[in-house]
Formats: structure tokens, C-alpha cells, sequence
């Protein structure tokens, strides 16, 4: 019985003496790197070896054992290998099957997980080993670089100092020439000066001549203004008169330059200025009949006051030999229907022989053209009081303003239809949207009685 004690106990302590190798073991390999654990794993064996020999002499040796692990020397071994082995097991090798938890497979595992271990930790090694080799290939690189700049660095500064030599001696011919600028400057100025005076001089005399002009104008404006005579004469007279055909003669023709389509108004005889004479009638003229004859057709008479044989025809714009000149500004209306006729006054005088001098253009109202002492009369119209017309009324005060400096004669649009002896036509009047009020104007009722005489008169 003694015999088979000793024997249990001896395997007890061989079993202890594994597991405090094994405990051992795995309490270095978490305490040191790989190549001791290899070490502790080499010993281990040695020293499981050795315990296995003397296991089977000496029970002291178990009860140190009993000591080593933990318990008691005199415990069996049921206290020692089941419970609390079990328990070792499970805390250490949990991770491994049921059968697989022995103190072998569980060393196999550790020297397995320590191989990995020393792998890695040679592969990382290698890859230190490679970093290093970068490094020092960087860092050399950066050395060669470093002198590279070094270098370029002198040869900059060399550069620069040669710029700052070049700069300083540029600024020096700078300062010389500035000084020598200074000197031309002050001698221009003082050139300047004399020349300044000089224009200030001519101008202060050229004004004062001016002041002179403009007051002799401005006089002749005056007188002219006073003037009861316009002093005009009549271009010609009736010869002959067709009431039956509402045509008349004049003793002007082809030789006179006259053209066909030009107009004219017609005074009676007691009046000797053609400008201040009231209107009888107007005619146009239709065919030349000779070197001083041509036939006119009646635009427009007074029945009670009929053209006779000896009436003068007076036109502003057709002169014998010489065209008249003139402008227009303002709202041109001649028919009284509100829009402008500024194109058809214009064709007017040019069918005339007249010449427009200047007018407002129809679409921006800026002034074109302009006025010069040939020209005779402005013709004005009515100042726009519309809020997009503002072009428009500059135009008719810059012309007021032009024609009074030059001594042009202002006319009226109704004593310019007046003298050049035009009749509106008649006009179709605008329904819906474009009705204008000006249309239906009220009309004098005619007078009782035809007075036209029905014959023929002819000058004496």
C-alpha cells in the first residue's frame, strides 16, 4: 500500500513538476521577448527530463513539489491534479478543444505562438533594417541637396551683389538725370510762363473784340426787331387768270430758274412789302410755258377777294439766282394734327431751291445741322412739354439761343405755311386707338354765297 502511495505521489509531483514548468513558461513568455521564451522552453525539457529520473528515487523531491505548486506536502493527489489542474486548464488553455487540453498540446501551442512570434519579429526586424537603409539613403540625398543650395545660394548672393553694384550705379545716372529733368522743367516752366501770359494777353484782347461783335449784333438784332418794313420784294405777278380751270400765268419761267412744284403766296397790289403783306392766296406752279412764263394752279383763294391779273406772288424760298437758307426747330405741324411734318417742310423748301440749314432729328430730338449768318429764317414750332422730350426742348433753346447771336428771322410754322403759300391737304381721319382730338376740329360754316367770278381776267 505504501509502495502504491509512493508511486501516485510520484506522479503527482511529475504532473505538479510539468505544470509549474508550464506555468513558468507562460509567465516568462508574457514577461520577456521570444528569444528567452525559446531559452525558458529549452530548460523546461531539460528540467522535465531530470524531474522524470528523479521522480521515481526520491519523494522529497514530490513534496518540494507539493510545496512548489502550491500545497501542501502530504496532499493527495486528488487535492492536487483534480480540481485545481482543471482549473489551470480552463483559465490557459480555454481556447483549445476539450481533448486537446494537456500540458503537451498546451506547450506545442505556446512554441507554436512563440515561432509566430519570433517570424514576425524577424520580419519586422528586416523591415527596420530596410527603413534604416531609406533613411540613410534620404538623408544623403538631403545632404546633396543641402550642398546643391549651398552653392546656389552663393552663386545668388554673388548675383545679388553684382544687381546692388548695377542698381547703385543706375540710381546715381537716375539722380543725374532727374536733377538734369529738374533744370529743363524749371526752364519750360518759366517759357510756359511767358507763353501763358502772352495767350492770356491775346485772349483778354480777342475777348474784348468779341464783346465788340456781339454788341453791334446784338444792336442790328435790335433794330431789326424794330424794323416795320420787311423790306422783301415780290418775286413776280399774275399776267393771266383761268377761274374756269382755277389756273393762273406768272411772268416767270425757265429762264428764271424756275421749277415746277414750287409754290408761292399772292398780295394784292396796294401792298409793297412782300414779307408784312396779308395773303391773299397761295399757287403752285405746273408747267413752263416760256423763258418768263409759266401756269400755276390754285391752291388756295378767297372767293370775296379773288387773284386778279396784277397780283404779286412773293415765295421765302425761291429767289431768283440765290437759294434761301433755313432752320427748323420745336413741333412742325402744318396740317394741325399733333405729328410732326418736319420731313414734309423740309422736301418743301428743297423743292424751292431752298436749302435747311439745321433741324432737330425726328427720333433722338438732338440738334443736326448747323446755322451760319446765310441763314435767313428759323422756322419754330411748338416747345414739347412731354417728359421724354427733354432732347427736344434743349434742341428748340439752343436754337433760339443761335439764331438771336446770328440775326436769323423767327418765324412761326403758321406764318411760314402763310408766305410759302401751302394748303394742307385733306387728311383721313385716325379711328380707335389712334384718334386724336385735333382731328375733329370745328370748321367755319361757308359763307353764304359763291363770289368766284367765272371769267377770265388778264393784265393790262
Amino acid at each position: 500500500m505504501a509502495a502504491r502511495q509512493d508511486q501516485t505521489l510520484q506522479i503527482a509531483l511529475i504532473v505538479f513538476a510539468i505544470f509549474t514548468v508550464v506555468l513558468a513558461g507562460f509567465t516568462y513568455w508574457f514577461a520577456k521577448q521570444a528569444g528567452d521564451a525559446d531559452q525558458a522552453l529549452t530548460a523546461m525539457r531539460e528540467e522535465k527530463n531530470t524531474e522524470q529520473t528523479r521522480a521515481n528515487n526520491t519523494q522529497v523531491q514530490n513534496e518540494e513539489l507539493r510545496k512548489l505548486l502550491g500545497f501542501d506536502q502530504f496532499a493527495d493527489y486528488d487535492t492536487v491534479v483534480a480540481p485545481q489542474s482543471k482549473t489551470d486548464m480552463d483559465r490557459m488553455l480555454g481556447t483549445m478543444p476539450e481533448e486537446k487540453r494537456n500540458y503537451r498540446d498546451g506547450l506545442q501551442l505556446v512554441y507554436a505562438e512563440n515561432q509566430q512570434l519570433s517570424t514576425a519579429q524577424t520580419g519586422d526586424k528586416e523591415k527596420l533594417k530596410q527603413l534604416e537603409a531609406k533613411l540613410a539613403e534620404v538623408e544623403a540625398g538631403h545632404q546633396a541637396q543641402i550642398a546643391r543650395l549651398e552653392a546656389d545660394k552663393a552663386k545668388i548672393e554673388q548675383a545679388a551683389a553684382a544687381e546692388r553694384n548695377q542698381f547703385a550705379q543706375a540710381r546715381a545716372q537716375l539722380d543725374a538725370k532727374q536733377k538734369e529733368l529738374a533744370a529743363q522743367i524749371a526752364d519750360q516752366t518759366k517759357k510756359f510762363d511767358a507763353e501763358r501770359a502772352e495767350l492770356v494777353a491775346a485772349r483778354d484782347a480777342a475777348q474784348e473784340e468779341a464783346n465788340k461783335r456781339q454788341n453791334t449784333i446784338n444792336t442790328f438784332i435790335d433794330e431789326r426787331a424794330q424794323e416795320e418794313f420787311s423790306f422783301e420784294v415780290a418775286d413776280g405777278k399774275i399776267t393771266y387768270v383761268n377761274q374756269a380751270n382755277n389756273t393762273v400765268w406768272i411772268n416767270l419761267g425757265a429762264a428764271d430758274a424756275l421749277r415746277q412744284q414750287v409754290t408761292f403766296s399772292v398780295f394784292d397790289t396796294a401792298d409793297t412789302d412782300a414779307g408784312k403783306a396779308e395773303k391773299k392766296g397761295s399757287i403752285e406752279v405746273v408747267r413752263m410755258l416760256g423763258p418768263h412764263m409759266a401756269e400755276a394752279r390754285v391752291t388756295d383763294d378767297d372767293a370775296r377777294n379773288p387773284i386778279l391779273p396784277g397780283d404779286f406772288i412773293y415765295s421765302q424760298v425761291w429767289n431768283v439766282g440765290k437759294p434761301q437758307h433755313f432752320a427748323f426747330t420745336g413741333l412742325i405741324d402744318l396740317d394741325g394734327d399733333g405729328r410732326s411734318d418736319l420731313q414734309l417742310a423740309k422736301d418743301m423748301i428743297e423743292l424751292n431751291g431752298g436749302i435747311v440749314d439745321a433741324a432737330p432729328n425726328p427720333e433722338t430730338g438732338e440738334q443736326e445741322g448747323q446755322m451760319s449768318l446765310d441763314t435767313r429764317y428759323m422756322v419754330f414750332g411748338e416747345r414739347s412739354d412731354k417728359t421724354n422730350d427733354t432732347a427736344l426742348r434743349k434742341t428748340w433753346d439752343d436754337m433760339h439761343g443761335e439764331a438771336n447771336a446770328l440775326g436769323v428771322q423767327l418765324i412761326s410754322v403758321t406764318d411760314f405755311i402763310n408766305q410759302m403759300g401751302y394748303k394742307p391737304q385733306d387728311r383721313a381721319v385716325n379711328m380707335g386707338a389712334g384718334v386724336n382730338s385735333r382731328d375733329f376740329r370745328p370748321r367755319p360754316a361757308p359763307s353764304s354765297g359763291d363770289l368766284r367770278p367765272r371769267v377770265n381776267y388778264s393784265a393790262p
